[in-house]
């Protein structure tokens, strides 16, 4: 897989298809050969996303053109996603983040912040495992300067962008991507050939 991650983000989310010139700079998740991909097609997935109208959040289920690339050196296929798609997760990034946010930030209770965003309560405790799991990383990022889990949250919010690249370079994996264990509602970190390429 390639996060595909543009630093002014105006990216759109629901087709990423890289420049000729970032294609010659991609490194294969595989065999780490540079710039020898070509376009392979594309795949469709649905993915959740959350819309400000009107000073309150809706939930919007959007369909994602996916593109593959593939490897002349070593015929691996990648697909190539904007860095708000979480691997194998329906919600986006930033719909965990309102939610979040919401509960962190605008201090609503559980049963509104389900309520606004169409989820069940356990979803919401869901997320909130995810971001548990990732505070260590947080606070990592933030020098141990802020301990209040959501202090760190605010800072996060503020600096989503730099601290997900330095992230993604740093751990090799996304930020939220966790697969379910054999145990209900408990989740391990996720890895896998991974690459992030940031285009100025």
């Amino acid at each position: 897989m390639i996060a595909y991650i543009k630093k002014d983000d105006k990216q759109n989310l629901k087709e990423i298809i890289p420049s000729e010139q970032d294609l010659l700079k991609i490194t294969c998740p595989k065999c780490n050969c540079v710039g020898r991909f070509y376009l392979h097609g594309f795949y469709t997935r649905f993915l959740y996303v959350a819309i400000l109208v009107v000073n309150s959040f809706l939930k919007d289920k959007i369909s994602v053109r996916v593109l593959r690339l593939k490897c002349r050196n070593c015929n691996k296929t990648h697909a190539v996603l904007h860095h708000d798609i979480i691997p194998y997760n329906r919600y986006s990034l930033s719909f965990i983040t309102e939610v979040l946010a919401s509960f962190f930030i605008s201090k609503y209770k559980v049963s509104e912040i389900c309520i606004e965003f169409e989820i069940s309560e356990k979803l919401f405790y869901t997320f909130l495992d995810y971001y548990k799991k990732e505070l260590p990383e947080l606070k990592a990022y933030f020098k141990g300067k802020i301990q209040d889990e959501e202090e760190i949250f605010e800072e996060f919010i503020l600096n989503i962008t730099d601290f997900l690249i330095g992230f993604f370079l740093r751990t090799k994996r996304h930020f939220f991507h966790f697969k379910a264990t054999n145990t209900f509602s408990k989740y391990s970190i996720c890895h896998f050939h991974i690459i992030f390429f940031v285009s100025s």
